[in-house]
């Protein structure tokens, strides 16, 4: 969110694209991206969701290969759906998260707990 003048507080959007083969891994080191575009927008989804749809063109047909992973917006999930009809459902990083806390659980074999605001 940022304090405008107008218009008081407005959420500020962001979408960040790069391919599988960008991801780097160096041994035991922590991952990285080597590459990814960027889209900020400050105003209506809509417009967003429109300027998410120009740069993802430039990628060409993208099918199950294309995921989407969301804060959990309605107006993002919705555009997936309508977008995306093929491509897996926008996971919401909550969804991330607790699908990960449960594969921890089950490889270490005991409870794990995290909240998650």
């Amino acid at each position: 969110m940022i304090l405008t003048r107008e218009e008081r507080w407005k959420e500020v959007k962001l979408g960040r694209f790069f391919k599988s083969s960008d991801c780097i891994h160096a041994g035991s080191k922590q991952g990285w991206i080597s590459n990814s575009q960027y889209v900020a927008h400050l105003g209506s989804s809509k417009e967003f969701t429109k300027m998410m749809d120009d740069l993802i063109e430039t990628y060409g047909p993208l099918d199950h290969r294309l995921i989407l992973i969301s804060d959990g917006a309605p107006s993002i999930k919705n555009w997936g759906d309508d977008a995306f009809p093929t491509v897996p459902k926008p996971f919401t990083c909550r969804h991330t998260f607790y699908t990960l806390f449960l594969g921890l659980q089950r490889v270490i074999g005991r409870y794990v707990g995290v909240y998650i605001n």
